[in-house]
């Protein structure tokens, strides 16, 4: 009897090259019982059919699109996908990329968050932050996953599922770093750091971040954390974002609206929401740094109220021509650090959960 095997994917949030895809399906083809399954974590369940066409997965490929919403399974303290669980083998697939507070995503992130439950991803993302809510946890952050609290905790959850799990860890030059859950994911994050990260001798007074993936605010505002890691208290972002789906997932639109930071963070403390803490952070940015953002398709009036500038995209060209000390191209995908703090910011050897 043929094994069942899962090639894990990500959403489209996280762009991937369907012939990777196609690669995969040839190699295990002969030997298994092969099916796709879209990890899209707590994000919009996307069409199944316009799946099948942007990663153009045959015909004959059973497709599973993960929604957080429906039926799952509980194993230990954790609900998943029964797609996962019912698996002989989950081949994880994914590009390698910094991440605000994993430190960086693929490999253990297609099964957690990727298909857990909506009350397991709340309760999962709960352990990135401090225990009042009033910012992330200890030791999260772009590029950190030794003592990173919130990747130990996926490391454990993705192994929880048991079976055979492999990773396909994806560099930005199209190498794929192959191995199991662990080792190949931390060496793929090695060399990824090794190639994103820029060091600034001193914090820049002007950023300009472009988020190529500028889906919506939501995602963009990973853009301004990776600015901010480089520029100076007070200093000024410009972040290039259209933003054609808005501010984002039901709840972070929401939570810009509360009066002050202090009543966000109070209700925030009595009901953990994903998107209510993406929003505090940026409310929590936009009063660090003189935030402008480069869209003619988010609301000036309404961000205004939480200090943040929109400028119309009639401005590009004067934007673009204005003087800056840090430019990131790349958004997110690069992390900028000031030299003298390098050795503070930058760490991916073995976390206690790694060893284990």
């Amino acid at each position: 009897m043929m094994e069942t095997v899962n090639i894990v994917l990500p959403d489209a949030t996280r762009p991937l090259d369907p012939g990777v895809v196609s690669r995969l399906l040839e190699r295990h083809a002969s030997d298994s019982s092969i099916r796709i399954v879209i990890a899209t974590g707590a994000h919009r369940v996307p069409d199944v059919e316009r799946e099948r066409r942007r990663l153009e997965i045959p015909r004959e490929v059973p497709l599973f699109v993960h929604d957080c919403d429906a039926a799952h399974e509980r194993l230990g303290e954790w609900e998943y996908d029964p797609a996962i669980l019912s698996a002989q083998r989950n081949i994880l697939v994914g590009p390698i990329t910094f991440h605000y507070l994993a430190g960086f995503g693929g490999g253990r992130k297609l099964i957690a968050p990727g298909c857990l439950s909506r009350k397991s991803i709340t309760a999962l993302h709960r352990l990135s932050y401090d225990q009042d809510c009033s910012g992330p946890a200890s030791g999260t952050g772009m590029g950190c996953l030794e003592g990173n609290p919130f990747h130990a905790a996926l490391v454990e959850a993705a192994k929880r599922i048991g079976g055979e799990i492999e990773t396909v860890n994806l560099l930005p030059s199209g190498e794929e770093i192959r191995g199991d859950l662990v080792s190949a994911h931390r060496e793929a994050c090695r060399r990824y750091l090794e190639e994103n990260c820029i060091e600034i001798a001193e914090p820049a007074e002007r950023a300009l971040v472009r988020q190529p993936h500028d889906t919506d605010l939501y995602q963009a505002h990973k853009a301004l954390v990776a600015a901010a890691q480089a520029t100076r208290e007070g200093g000024e972002i410009t972040l290039m974002a259209r933003c054609p789906a808005g501010f984002g997932p039901k709840g972070f639109a929401e939570a810009l609206e509360w009066p002050t930071i202090e009543e966000h963070a109070s209700r925030l403390r009595k009901n953990f929401q994903v998107p209510v803490a993406t929003a505090l952070s940026l409310r929590r940015l936009a009063q660090r740094f003189r935030i402008r953002i480069l869209s003619d398709l988010l609301p000036g009036e309404r961000l205004g109220r939480i200090g943040i500038t929109v400028l119309p995209e009639t401005e590009d060209r004067n934007v673009r021509g204005e003087t800056y000390d840090l430019v990131l191209p790349r958004g997110a995908a690069t992390l900028p650090v000031v030299k003298r703090c390098h050795s503070c910011s930058l760490s991916i050897s073995r976390s206690e959960s790694d060893k284990r």
